[in-house]
């Protein structure tokens, strides 16, 4: 599937009245959200969902690099709480990850041994690590990872379907304040699009699904992309809801 660029028709599962919307305040440098589609909530501003682009700055959208010695050994960071987060990699005599302050993970590794594979799966081995921070290698994950001060990683997670079109692509730098009167993302239970080459199907759900653009839900992860999660409720067995994704942002 392709991601939309203009907008369509908000497909609620249950009555659209009563359907729950929240307000977001600010719309993200360059970001096209077309009415009906899916959005991220970047750092507390709106932007397009779309797999995590490692070639932009945390502040135009793209999560928060650690370089490593080569390409392969660079590290990307984000979070998915709601509340701030920060990280550290640290020099020591071995691989290690604390936890003891409540707002950080700080990851001790071997200079010039550990590489960013070993510090990936340390975090998604670690129970409260891997609650706190989203962790990718940049390239193969085999090159040798670097050391970074503490430091704030973005808040990456789902936001909703906006109700209104969004155009900031004539900002390509500057993020602007959303109209009052524009911002409305609907959130709950909603129907996307399932990916033709990697469909959600009915065997699989309930469970967890990826998004892999404003409309489109896959089944599995897709090359090296990085997707955001997503609960998937149901396929749609009839009617207009046919084949349909059912998701639930909460």
């Amino acid at each position: 599937m392709a991601a939309r660029l203009t907008g369509c028709t908000v497909q609620f599962k249950g009555a659209p009245a009563l359907a729950p919307r929240r307000q977001k305040a600010t719309i993200l440098a360059n970001a096209l959200i077309p009415r009906g589609t899916m959005a991220f909530d970047h750092n507390g501003r709106a932007m397009q969902a779309a797999p995590l682009d490692i070639t932009k700055s945390v502040a135009l959208g793209g999560p928060f690099k650690v370089a490593g010695t080569t390409v392969d050994g660079d590290l990307y960071f984000y979070s998915s709480l709601g509340r701030p987060m920060s990280v550290s990699l640290v020099n020591g005599a071995a691989l290690a990850i604390s936890t003891l302050a409540a707002g950080s993970v700080v990851i001790t590794i071997v200079s010039g041994t550990t590489t960013a594979n070993q510090v990936v799966a340390a975090v998604q081995e670690h129970a409260v690590a891997s609650q706190r921070i989203n962790v990718f290698p940049g390239g193969t994950g085999a090159g040798i990872a670097g050391v970074q001060s503490l430091n704030a990683i973005p808040r990456i997670r789902l936001l909703g379907v906006s109700m209104f079109d969004l155009d900031n692509t004539g900002n390509p730098t500057t993020d602007q304040p959303i109209p009052i009167d524009k911002s409305e993302f609907a959130y709950g239970r909603l129907w996307m699009l399932p990916d033709t080459t990697n469909p959600v199907t009915d065997t699989m759900t309930p469970g967890v699904g990826l998004v892999l653009d404003n409309v489109t839900i896959s089944s599995v992860p897709v090359g090296s992309a990085q997707l955001l999660p997503i609960v998937i409720d149901e396929i749609g067995q009839s009617g207009e809801y046919a084949g349909l994704v059912c998701v639930r942002i909460d």
